[in-house]
């Protein structure tokens, strides 16, 4: 049997920086697993809390535990470093405070060579840790569970699924939702943005172009943690700005050169998507007045997104028409924001 491979991804830029007390739980329920040949990588992000002594115990005592330690660099580019020293035929992504069930590669390791997918769809459930009045407004309302929306038991393109499925809480970025063929990932270099939050925005996008073969699997393998602590729950900060605009000048800039008609509507339905997560920080800085933050970058979104609506019209007139508004709100809310001030 080839090797499964899981990615455990330590984050050590939030504030108090606890997730050591997630990490040996989310560990173990890996090892736990039924399917007993797979990798496993622990990605020491630069963590300053002791949990890298909790990760060199492992790398020492289980063979099957590999693991790196960098300077922090966010989830992207620990999930990029792991990608890079993989040896095995799937990967899967895990967050470092979250869990596994036991079964999850197991059965989508037989689901994958049965139907010779590039990646399988999965569901997860949620978890809260301490109080939930003091995270983020909205942060734990969205819950990942396709299977009332009338999914076939086939195997779509990734295409195809999408625009089926996206409007109706068919398509989720979330990495950990995803079990993928680690040839998929490499030839079509579906890495992942360093440095930033956000970094699942266009990699969704992409893995759902590239993908001819995917398909769902029913079941909440994946458990979700929320807390205090995570980039879901903490309030918006300056780098949830500057993560939003990037993801949003990366999605346009895919479009510019995409040729298949059939990929744009894609493009449109992820901008729209990140452009709200983009007005909602924008309404919270302007809200706490801390604007003068981010004004050079939203300034300079501001720009980008008008030469965008210039070129992307050579593309797509829909497209062409939604750029247009987004830039007339951009404009409105940097005026509602000097009049705040």
């Amino acid at each position: 049997m080839a090797e499964d491979i899981v990615f455990y991804s330590w984050q050590s830029d939030l504030p108090n920086k606890n997730n050591r007390n997630f990490i040996k739980e989310c560990i173990e329920s890996v090892l736990a697993s039924t399917l007993e040949d797979m990798e496993i990588i622990l990605v020491d992000d630069g963590s300053t809390d002791g949990s890298t002594e909790i990760i060199k115990y492992y790398e020492k005592n289980y063979s099957c535990v590999k693991a790196i330690y960098q300077k922090n660099q966010k989830l992207g580019a620990a999930r990029n470093a792991g990608i890079n020293i993989a040896s095995g035929k799937y990967i899967y992504f895990a967050d470092s405070d979250d869990c596994i069930s036991k079964d999850l590669f197991e059965s989508c390791y037989a689901v994958s060579e049965e139907k010779k997918l590039d990646f399988v769809m999965i569901d997860s459930t949620t978890i809260l840790e301490g109080n939930p009045a003091e995270f983020r407004e909205g942060s734990i309302n969205e819950q990942y569970d396709r299977s009332k929306i009338g999914i076939e038991d086939r195997v779509y393109s990734g295409v195809e699924y999408w625009n089926q499925f996206f409007w109706y809480q068919g398509v989720y970025s979330n990495a950990y939702l995803h079990y993928i063929n680690a040839y998929f990932l490499r030839k079509n270099k579906l890495y992942f943005e360093a440095g930033i939050f956000y970094e699942d925005m266009d990699w969704m996008l992409r893995i759902y172009t590239c993908a001819d073969r995917i398909a769902y699997f029913p079941k909440k393998f994946y458990i979700r943690r929320l807390h205090g602590n995570s980039i879901m729950t903490v309030p918006y900060n300056d780098l949830h700005m500057k993560s939003s605009i990037l993801a949003c000048k990366k999605i346009l800039r895919l479009a510019l050169f995409e040729s298949e008609s059939r990929n744009q509507e894609l493009f449109l339905d992820t901008f729209k998507i990140m452009l709200w997560r983009t007005e909602e920080i924008l309404e919270y800085f302007c809200n706490e007045k801390k604007v003068e933050n981010i004004w050079d970058e939203f300034f300079e979104f501001y720009h980008y997104v008008f030469l965008a609506y210039r070129d992307i019209g050579k593309i797509d007139k829909m497209f062409q028409v939604e750029i247009l508004l987004v830039a007339e709100k951009i404009r409105e809310n940097i005026e509602a924001s000097v009049r705040r001030q």
